[in-house]
């Protein structure tokens, strides 16, 4: 029998006593669930492989996998449902104390020995006498998507937790680890083959409408001209269409100008190329300043973001733990500009976006990919460029 359908058969048959997995099968069954793509069910059903694994089995082994993010603490899966809380998922408040050790510490694993006692677990004492708990060990391994847990639990005879058992379930966890890269990495290229298909067909759309907008405006300047040289009711009605599709078509084509530079702008917007550069030297395009304190930026896109900044009054400069800050006052046309582009509209409010607005709210957000911050404070428009 293979070994992904020997693991997958003992699964499902956990019950008999009879079962016993290697850890080497166990290892080698998740990296094939891992090539296969097969990430949610491995999660699902890895409890029950490891219990399987695990000195004295079913009857000496409790096992849970769980999941904190930035929203919430979640139970993914347990060796035995009928031996856990049916409760899954809870506040960032209730995560376990020997959890919330590990994500505030340095360590990546905890060992508990006696787990009546220890503080850390006081708070599951009740479980601990029922379930007969001898023994806790808790792994962490930390990826993009979140902070993973398995806790395993030595019960009913199985005293303790042996130190081969420790590093195998932390090889686990760098499997997990090496997963949740893996499928972080093909959305990202995903991503990107998406954005670059975009941006394609975006390209192209504004040069098959630039084109025809060019052929327009060209032929109503000519009939703009020859209107103009010309007498008589008939030539000055034409002098006034022809104006008028004249001006709306430089007004069209500046708008494609516009996003054709968006357009280049949002192509190279991952390509961060950063460097240390001194805050008077970024700044000198704006005010001049005795600030001698390098920030890490893209220089090339913060100049351009410095370019696109509406008319403003004054500049005043200060440097604030971790942060250079700028400070300037704006009229009150400018401080709607800046109220657009960073999303602060007031519900109800009439307050249309601009075709300028669209190129200061892709720096506005690339500054922010650079660590900056921007700030509105009544009449004043705050900017902070985080220190190398």
């Amino acid at each position: 029998m293979k070994i992904l359908e020997k693991v997958e058969s003992s699964i499902q048959k956990i019950d008999d006593p009879s079962l016993f997995l290697e850890k080497w099968e166990v290892l080698i069954w998740i990296m094939e669930k891992i090539r296969l793509g097969q990430f949610d069910d491995l999660v699902s059903k890895l409890p029950k492989a490891l219990i399987l694994s695990l000195e004295g089995g079913v009857a000496g082994n409790r096992v849970i996998i769980s999941k904190v993010t930035d929203k919430e603490y979640k139970i993914l899966s347990v060796g035995i449902k009928d031996r856990h809380p049916a409760e899954r998922i809870f506040s960032l408040e209730q995560i376990p104390p020997p959890m919330e050790t590990l994500l505030k510490g340095k360590e990546k694993s905890i060992l508990i020995t006696d787990p009546i006692n220890d503080p850390l677990t006081q708070y599951m004492r009740g479980l601990v006498e029922n379930e007969k708990i001898n023994t806790i060990y808790y792994t962490m391994v930390q990826t993009f998507y979140g902070t993973w847990f398995i806790v395993v639990d030595s019960t009913g005879t199985k005293r303790g937790i042996s130190n081969e058992e420790k590093n195998f379930l932390d090889a686990i966890s760098e499997k997990i680890m090496i997963a949740e890269n893996e499928k972080r990495e093909t959305e990202k290229n995903f991503e990107k083959s998406k954005k670059q298909t975009t941006l394609y067909l975006l390209g192209l759309f504004v040069k098959i409408f630039q084109d025809n907008i060019m052929a327009i405006g060209g032929l109503s300047r000519r009939l703009h001209k020859t209107a103009s040289q010309k007498n008589g009711g008939a030539c000055e009605k034409c002098f006034q269409k022809s104006h008028a599709i004249k001006t709306e078509a430089e007004k069209i084509n500046k708008i494609i100008k516009i996003f054709q530079e968006a357009i280049h702008d949002i192509s190279m917007a991952n390509q961060m190329n950063y460097s240390e550069i001194s805050f008077s030297e970024i700044i000198q395009q704006l005010a001049v300043s005795d600030i001698s304190a390098n920030v890490r930026v893209d220089k090339r896109k913060v100049e351009k973001f410095l370019n696109r900044i509406p008319p403003f009054k004054k500049c005043e400069f200060s440097e604030k733990d971790n942060f250079v800050k700028i400070s300037f006052s704006v009229n009150e046309e400018s401080k709607k500009t800046w109220e657009r582009v960073l999303f602060r509209k007031k519900k109800g409010e009439i307050n249309p976006y601009t075709p300028e607005d669209f190129l200061l709210l892709i720096s506005v957000m690339l500054f922010k990919e650079m660590e900056g911050i921007i700030k509105i404070q009544e009449d004043k428009i705050l900017l902070y460029f985080k220190k190398a």
